[in-house]
């Protein structure tokens, strides 16, 4: 539906400007082998058990390359009403969550992940 995209795309300049300025006042270590960068796509992601939730972001490893990326679409669809303050905290906890999985990763730990598992399992049990 060309309205609802033209309204979604009104804020996507807005939180890509949240999102490159809390990339850049992160300390530059914490980026280190996040090769791939952090990614704002315009997509709406759905997970695919429960197709009411929405994925804010993921964090990939493809290989040798390392990358964030977040889902403007769904920030939109679950955030869009938001005054841009409380916006911009929905995004930069996305990111730091995110961007806990990469360090994780490069520490070999997998805590926040097995955090990720255990919510799901629990929404799972809560709603079957």
């Amino acid at each position: 539906m060309k309205v609802q995209e033209a309204v979604m795309d009104d804020r996507f300049d807005e939180m890509a400007e949240i999102l490159d300025d809390a990339v850049d006042a992160l300390p530059q270590e914490y980026l280190n082998g996040l090769n791939g960068g952090v990614l704002f796509s315009r997509k709406a992601i759905h997970d695919e058990e429960f197709n009411e939730l929405y994925i804010l972001g993921h964090y990939r490893v493809m290989g040798t390359v390392r990358a964030i990326e977040l889902y403007y679409g769904s920030f939109m669809a679950l955030f869009g009403h938001l005054p841009h303050e409380d916006l911009a905290y929905q995004l930069k906890e996305t990111l730091y969550h995110e961007l806990t999985h990469h360090l994780e990763t490069l520490a070999g730990e997998n805590d926040l992940e097995l955090d990720d598992l255990a919510f799901m399992e629990r929404y799972r049990r809560e709603n079957e």
